[in-house]
């Protein structure tokens, strides 16, 4: 019972350990080199990923991390543009509907034309 216990606790270590420390999205964007405004990391493991996004004609990026609509504050938008050519959100969504942005980080082409609707992961227009 004791070996199950101990083997066991080391699995979740690990596993834990993994997460904390995994900073690249499953498209192969890194998320170590980005940085919060206040110079915290964007990501800890588990706070970022791709999301589509788009430029509204007021020129305001919203972003579709789990299909919400978030907007995007421009002091959020960091750089370097993303690897992979999609745009990631990082940030925590609220049970009671609200969105923290930590970091949006987006592609080289998100100078694209307001109104314009960007695809990220399937990596087709919607």
């Amino acid at each position: 019972m004791r070996l199950h216990l101990l083997a066991a606790t080391m699995t979740a270590g690990l596993i834990g350990a993994t997460a904390v420390g995994a900073h690249t999205s499953s498209t192969g964007q890194d998320y170590s080199k980005y940085r919060q405004p206040n110079g915290a990391s964007c990501c800890s493991g588990f706070d970022c990923r791709p999301a589509r996004y788009e430029v509204r004609p007021d020129g305001t990026i919203v972003m579709f991390p789990d299909e919400r609509p978030v907007p995007i504050p421009r002091e959020r938008i960091v750089q370097p543009p993303s690897d992979d050519g999609l745009a990631h959100w990082c940030g925590a969504l609220h049970r009671d509907g609200r969105a923290t942005t930590f970091c949006a980080i987006l592609p080289h082409q998100n100078a694209a034309a307001p109104g314009r609707r960007h695809a990220s992961a399937g990596g087709t227009a919607w």
